[in-house]
Order: structure tokens, then sequence, then C-alpha cells
């Protein structure tokens, strides 16, 4: 994950989902996060359940590494399936309405802070 990128705040209806950083930083956000957010360095790990408001972003200035582990795993490969079909080219942005659109079919849902 480069510098500065990341996943805005979201909840899973159906997954629980864990972050372990291999390498890196990275600042999770949401629920219980405080202002600011938590920072995470290598070894670092965070646990959002089901429900749980979480986004997450490359906090450094190297890029970061993250284990992800989504339970069930039901769905989540389809809807990465259907992202990955929205395909944006080299250097463009995937549009935000399409990328809530699939995720929400999903369970997925963006919030704003």
């Amino acid at each position: 994950m480069p510098p500065g990128v990341g996943i805005p705040p979201h909840r899973h209806r159906n997954e629980d989902e864990a972050f372990y950083v291999l390498a890196g930083c990275v600042i999770i956000e949401g629920d219980d996060c405080g202002v600011g957010g938590v920072s995470l360095e290598a070894g670092g790990f965070f646990y959002g359940p089901r429900g749980r408001v979480h986004g997450f972003r490359c906090g450094g200035t190297d890029a970061a590494r993250l284990l992800v582990l989504v339970t069930p795993g039901t769905g989540t490969g389809a809807m990465f399936a259907e992202l990955a079909e929205l395909g944006p080219r080299m250097g463009e942005r995937m549009d935000p309405a399409q990328v809530a659109a699939v995720c929400g079919r999903y369970g997925v849902t963006f919030v704003r802070p």
C-alpha cells in the first residue's frame, strides 16, 4: 500500500476483518480509535468485528504491507472480482459510486466520519 493510500471508513455486515502489519506504518481509523486513529507498525494487529466502523491507510513515507484476514470468506472473493472488473487504468482512480454499489451488494457500506 503506497504512502497515503487506503480504504475509507466502512463496515461489514457479514464478515469480521483483521489486519496484521507486515511492514511500514498503517493508521486505523473508526469506532474506538480516537481522533487521528491508531498507528500500527510492523507486528501490529487490528481486529474489526462485523458492524464495527473502520478504515485504514498507509501512514508512513514508505509503502506498507498488510496481511488481511476476512472471516467467513463467503462472497468476499466475488466482491473483489467485481471490483477488479471496474479496473482503473494506470494513474486513474476508481469511481467511488461504482465501488460503493459493488461493495453494498456484499454487505459492505462506506460511512462518512
